[in-house]
């Protein structure tokens, strides 16, 4: 029987602190973007407050000193999130035996995660040019309200928003759920689950809101 040499302790000790480290950005910056993520839900629900206060929150955004440092702080947060995230997938996948994988139990959310992370990240950059009036049907400079309700009236880029935000709500309960372990708070799993459930859900309708609402005709 072969025990292990100091050197690969100190591998298996690096191993672990590397992991460590990278499931606490990874758990930190989905907070971050999770928590932005709600604001801009919010921000999105304003539709339904009429044309002047939807219009006259995107001048506010648009006309902040502040929008370029939000932008560059969400481009760091999500390269980080991205990196880290992938880096312990392929830990994951080193360190487990090809036998562990079809017997290990997870959920919908768990097993979808990657997946889900990459179709995210092709429909946030459809919905980037499609804001900024590239694929937009009748585009009008800054008019947010005519944009949102027009743009969202097309069945097929209704489809897109919605089929994106299914993937992002599963892919936000399962990160909500492994952040919350990752930072302690194992012992109340069945609350953490709730909670990300009922974020997840919550997220899930403010989004499909205006898109359900513009496809019916809400307001023609």
């Amino acid at each position: 029987m072969q025990f292990p040499t100091e050197i690969d302790q100190t591998r298996l000790s690096l191993a672990s602190s590397s992991s460590l480290g990278s499931k606490l950005l990874v758990a930190a910056t989905g907070l971050l973007l999770a928590g932005w993520t709600v604001l801009h839900m919010a921000g999105n629900t304003l539709v339904f407050a009429g044309p002047e206060m939807l219009n006259r929150y995107g001048a506010a955004l648009q006309g902040s000193p502040f929008i370029w440092l939000m932008r560059f702080g969400l481009l760091v947060l999500i390269t980080v999130h991205v990196a880290r995230a992938g880096r312990l997938a392929r830990m994951a996948r080193r360190d487990r035996s090809p036998h562990k994988r079809h017997r290990r139990r997870t959920t919908v959310s768990a097993r979808t995660m990657r997946l889900g992370g990459l179709a995210i990240a092709l429909f946030t950059l459809y919905h980037v040019l499609h804001i900024f009036g590239w694929g937009h049907v009748d585009y009008r400079p800054g008019d947010v309200f005519h944009n949102v309700t027009v743009g969202l009236a097309s069945p097929g880029v209704a489809g897109v928003y919605l089929a994106a935000t299914v993937a992002f709500c599963a892919h936000l309960r399962h990160g909500l759920w492994s952040a919350g372990r990752s930072l302690g708070v194992a012992r109340h799993r069945r609350l953490l689950d709730r909670l990300a459930f009922g974020v997840a859900c919550i997220v899930g309708l403010g989004f499909s809101a205006p898109c359900v609402a513009a496809l019916f005709g809400w307001w023609r």
